[in-house]
């Protein structure tokens, strides 16, 4: 079939699962596509340049260079009025991936204010740390300077340089926030986002102590993947490492009236909880849900991990950019 007769919305579907979802590592094979795309057609280079544009990746040096080249040729097809405007609207709706790991040629080698400049905004970002360094602290306060963002996902190798600071960058902007590796303080990392009304987190974390560090919170999803080590039970998963029941006990996640409160029934924020797992019913869950029905909470259980092998926490940071937003 000719290229031209594949609608322009599945030939944008595909190239953006590729250039998002190929090898994240693979920098030189990620622009060696791009530039091969463009000599297909007219319509695919520019559908192929919105994409990169729209998805913005950060991994190399070589993607800071490139991404200068695009906005330089980008500049030169647009008018010196529009380019502004046009620049700031790109940039309200952009998905920024950031990956830093050290001790290679690449973005922490070069100034994080470099990428500053780059990319002064974007509203979906995801940044991660190969490697535990100051870094993992300084890409939060500069990010803490971007209008638009609302919903991050982080995933650091070490937070001990998260929380370890007398001044944390605030970042009241962000509503959606998803943890790929639960640090080993979350009360301490949820400071710095005091406007958080989702929350996801893929790896266990005791949920007692939160209450006081979460009061916006109307959504929290965690993920309870299978896992072999749980009585010897393929395809088991838990969730008890939440300690859903005490936290609830605890205060966390209970359901208040809205500052504009009339009827009390009708102003409550509805409170919920989804639990990502595989096909078995998770060890945990029968507790989960008697509490969860005593304290008003909504419990959802979603069958996301359809494979019986287990998911470890290596495999889950590994595939952290694969998967939906919050």
């Amino acid at each position: 079939m000719s290229a031209f007769l594949v609608p322009s919305e599945l030939i944008e579907d595909i190239l953006t699962e590729s250039w998002q979802y190929s090898n994240w590592r693979a920098s030189p094979g990620r622009w060696h596509f791009y530039k091969t795309v463009l000599l297909v057609s007219h319509e695919w280079s520019a559908i192929m340049m919105n994409i990169s544009l729209h998805h913005i990746i950060l991994d190399t040096a070589r993607d800071l260079t490139n991404y200068h080249h695009l906005y330089k040729a980008l500049e030169a097809r647009t008018s010196t009025e529009e380019f502004p405007s046009l620049r700031k609207k790109m940039f309200e709706t952009a998905h920024l991936r950031l990956i830093l790991h050290r001790n290679e040629f690449d973005v922490c080698t070069r100034s994080l204010e470099e990428v500053d400049r780059l990319i002064p905004d974007s509203q979906f970002i995801e940044v991660a740390t190969l490697q535990g360094s100051r870094d993992s602290l300084d890409v939060l306060t500069m990010l803490s300077h971007y209008p638009s963002l609302t919903d991050l996902r982080i995933c650091y190798r070490s937070d001990r340089y998260i929380y370890h600071n007398p001044s944390p960058p605030s970042m009241p902007t962000v509503t959606h926030l998803h943890l790929i590796r639960s640090p080993r303080n979350l009360s301490a990392v949820l400071v710095f986002f005091p406007n958080v009304t989702s929350l996801r987190l893929s790896t266990p974390h005791f949920l007692k102590n939160l209450a006081t560090t979460t009061d916006k919170l109307v959504l929290l999803t965690i993920d309870a993947p299978p896992n072999h080590a749980i009585a010897g039970v393929k395809g088991s998963s838990s969730i008890r490492g939440f300690g859903i029941s005490s936290a609830l006990r605890n205060g966390f996640l209970q359901a208040r009236v809205s500052p504009e409160s009339g009827d009390y029934s009708e102003n409550v924020v509805k409170k919920e909880i989804f639990v990502y797992t595989g096909w078995q019913t998770p060890d945990g869950w029968e507790a989960a849900v008697e509490s969860c029905q005593l304290y008003g909470v909504r419990l959802e259980r979603i069958c996301t991990y359809m494979n019986s092998l287990p998911v470890t926490t290596s495999e889950v940071y590994k595939d952290w950019v694969v998967g939906s937003w919050l």
